[in-house]
């Protein structure tokens, strides 16, 4: 006796148990695929956070504010216009002093920044460290 004919199942039902099978599979595959897939885990970590720290500065932000007296909240904005205007002016005229082609490197180097923010970031921390060890090697010679 063959096993179709002991199982009672004909070729159309083992086809179908067949299918049903591999999907099962290729789901498994799937969660098993993105469970390994450590980067994209982190990267979606790493947005949750954010959203997280967001809602969370969003939150205090507001109670804070609504704790300041309307009369705080008046002087605030007049004094954020004046920051906003005063800075403004400031960045025109420095824009109409400076030359050409320090504009045209400044606005470069800001696109790059913009398109590249962690390597302006390790840059930044670099430069920071950088400027530590030369304090300190400075301190450590004056004694």
């Amino acid at each position: 006796m063959t096993g179709d004919a002991r199982s009672g199942k004909g070729p159309d039902e083992l086809r179908e148990q067949i299918e049903h099978t591999r999907g099962e599979l290729g789901r498994t595959v799937e969660e098993l695929a993105a469970r390994a897939d450590v980067k994209a885990r982190a990267q979606d970590k790493g947005r949750q956070t954010k959203e997280q720290v967001s809602r969370t500065t969003a939150r205090f932000t507001r109670r804070a504010w609504e704790k300041v007296p309307p009369s705080v909240h008046d002087t605030a904005d007049r004094a954020a216009v004046r920051v906003r205007d005063g800075a403004s002016r400031a960045g025109h005229a420095v824009q109409d002093r400076t030359p050409e082609p320090i504009r045209t490197r400044t606005d470069r180097g800001l696109r790059i920044a913009r398109e590249h923010p962690g390597a302006l970031l390790a840059g930044t921390a670099a430069l920071g460290g950088a400027v530590l060890l030369v304090g300190r090697r400075r301190a450590g010679a004056r004694h």
